[in-house]
Order: C-alpha cells, then sequence, then structure tokens
C-alpha cells in the first residue's frame, strides 16, 4: 500500500484493515458536497496513519454524512474498532457490506462481511428489561442515554459500545426513575430492570428524567431550592409615590386659586373701598368670588399637604418587613386634612 493515496470510492485497507479493491465512483449531491466529503475523507484518513484517532473518526463521520461510499464505511469502521468502539464498528461494517453488495462491489461485500463476522464474538451487550405493570402504564417512555427504546426492544441484548450509560423511564403522572449501567468491554453482558413507576402526588407535574452522568435514581433527588432576589419599588413605595404626586398638585391648586382670591378681592376693594355694606354689584359679586377662591384654595392646600405627608411617609416606611409597615389612614373634613398613622416607629 505504500505510495498509494487512498481514495474514498477506491479506498484500501492494509492487510490487517483493507484490501486494494477498485469500484466505480457515485456521484456526490451536488459538486461542493464531493469536494466537502472528499477533503474530510483525506483528512481522517491522514489523521488515521498519524494515530490521532479520536480526531480521525469525526472526520469521516462526516464525509460518510455528506456523500455515502463504502470506502469510507470501511475506513469509518476500521476507525471504530481501534477507539474500542466494537458495536459501532461491527455495525458499520455490515452497513457497509449491504452497500457493496446493492452497488454492485461484491469482493468489498465480502471483506466487510468478514470484518462484521470477526468482531461479533467481542461484542458487548446491554438488555433493558420492563416489569409488566411498568409496561402497561399509558405514555411510557425508556430510554438508553439519549436513545429512546421501542417497547418491541425490552429485554433484547443489543449491541453496545462499552463505557456507562444511564436508562431512564418516565410517564405522565409518574415519578421519573433512572440508573446508571456501566458495560464492560469483552463480551460482557449487562442488564436492567426498569420498577414499577411511583404515582406523582396529587397536583405535581412528574419531571422528565435527564441524563448527564448524575448518579443514583434522579428521582430519589428532590429539586433544588432557586432563590429569588426582588428588586425595585415595592407596592407600598409606588403607592406612596402616586400620593406624593397627586399631593403636590393639590398644592398647586390651592396656590393658584390663592392667587386668584387676592386678585378678586383687590378688584373688589376697588369699587368698595369702605369696610362695611356695599351697594355696588360689581364689587359685591368680585367679593364673592374671592371668597369661593380662598375657601378652595384652602381646601387644595389642605388635601395636596396631607397627600404629600401620606406618601412621604408610605415612601419611606414601604422597604420594610410586614411586622415593621405603619398603616397610614388619609382623613379628610371640610378645609382641613390629616391623617392616622399606626404600627412600629
Amino acid at each position: 500500500m505504500a505510495g498509494l493515496r487512498p481514495f474514498r470510492r477506491f479506498a484500501a485497507l492494509v492487510p490487517t484493515c483493507l484490501v486494494a479493491l477498485g469500484a466505480a465512483p457515485a456521484l456526490a449531491q451536488t459538486g461542493t458536497d464531493k469536494a466537502a466529503a472528499e477533503a474530510l475523507f483525506d483528512q481522517g484518513v491522514r489523521l488515521m496513519k498519524s494515530g490521532s484517532l479520536t480526531e480521525a473518526c469525526p472526520k469521516l463521520e462526516e464525509s460518510e454524512r455528506i456523500d455515502p461510499a463504502v470506502g469510507t464505511l470501511l475506513y469509518l469502521g476500521e476507525c471504530y474498532e481501534k477507539t474500542g468502539k466494537t458495536a459501532s464498528a461491527w455495525a458499520t461494517f455490515r452497513e457497509a457490506a449491504s452497500l457493496a453488495t446493492t452497488s454492485s462491489q461484491p469482493d468489498r461485500a465480502r471483506l466487510a462481511a468478514g470484518r462484521a463476522q470477526e468482531l461479533e464474538p467481542k461484542l458487548s451487550r446491554l438488555s433493558v428489561e420492563v416489569a409488566p405493570e411498568a409496561a402497561n402504564i399509558p405514555g411510557l417512555v425508556v430510554k438508553r442515554g439519549p436513545n429512546k427504546l421501542e417497547p418491541s426492544l425490552y429485554g433484547t441484548p443489543l449491541p453496545v459500545d462499552p463505557g456507562d450509560y444511564r436508562v431512564e423511564a418516565s410517564a405522565p403522572g409518574y415519578e421519573p426513575w433512572s440508573t446508571p449501567v456501566k458495560v464492560e468491554a469483552g463480551q460482557a453482558n449487562a442488564s436492567v430492570r426498569v420498577p414499577v413507576l411511583v404515582k406523582a402526588p396529587e397536583g405535581a407535574a412528574a419531571a422528565p428524567a435527564t441524563g448527564g452522568g448524575v448518579e443514583g435514581p434522579l428521582a430519589e433527588r428532590p429539586p433544588a431550592a432557586v432563590a429569588v432576589k426582588s428588586s425595585g419599588l415595592t407596592t407600598q413605595q409606588t403607592l406612596g409615590i402616586v400620593a406624593g404626586g397627586v399631593g403636590i398638585v393639590g398644592v398647586g391648586l390651592g396656590s393658584y386659586f390663592g392667587i386668584r382670591a387676592i386678585s378678586k378681592n383687590s378688584d373688589a376693594e376697588q369699587h368698595c373701598p369702605k369696610e362695611g355694606f356695599c351697594s355696588n354689584t360689581t364689587g359685591v359679586e368680585l367679593t364673592n368670588q374671592a371668597r369661593d377662591s380662598a375657601a378652595a384654595s384652602n381646601v387644595a392646600f389642605a388635601v395636596g399637604a396631607g397627600l404629600v405627608a401620606v406618601g412621604a411617609v408610605l415612601y419611606l416606611t414601604g422597604g420594610r418587613s410586614e411586622s415593621e409597615r405603619l398603616a397610614v389612614v388619609p382623613l379628610f373634613s371640610p378645609g382641613a386634612a390629616a391623617a392616622s398613622i399606626s404600627g412600629r416607629f
């Protein structure tokens, strides 16, 4: 094999990997896709030869995804096998044998099938059994890692790559269940049994089981409490600002009517300059207007000042605890305003 450049469609394994085989090239989806697949394939092969297997496998995976080819599958199966992923290698070689058969490449088909047969005795398997009572629960979902297991696969020893897995089970109205399981290399067989799920408390929504390498059944771990920190103004402080704003408007109206009363009274004195009874109609009317404005000014001032005081108290005490807050009750009467304040100071 020395001096030969491997091509995806004419890839050849060395005596322990591949033998030199030829095949007619197949067209990729587009020219750009084909170029990308070829580049990824070349990178993957170079990385394999340099011993960088963990970097080589993803390159070959992506090349195969973009433009499937028998040569890519053969190299990818070899990469999986060298990294200890026996189940992935076995499945990839079987896929390569099937693709080679359908594309009339009998030599490659025999090669891939032979590699798969060599790996089959070395496969590790994981069986997930489900208790009959649990299997009958409507909406039951059983997962092995991120992969959902169909009911037809319950209890079937399935080939898996050696490593750590998490088996999960969940259903509406039931508490989720999960457990870790370790599958050893070299014909190891592991099994997990999903027990009867526990019904969730009334009114509580069952949370889905999650993985992430968490040790122990997830259902045994209570949810973590989340501290919520409030910020900004309290409702009482907001009411205090509103009350103070309305009070300022009241003080402004009191000032307006006070100035108007003084102006009307000054005009009335021009028509009725002397004290006592005034017979001038205009003077009398101006005097009455001055009195009305003075009364309105007094009421507006009293109400406005009262609201400003209430608003200040509400704002200043709004940040305290319930036991320390003050109760403020505004009191109004004709021409006057006050507030009743109770609580702890």
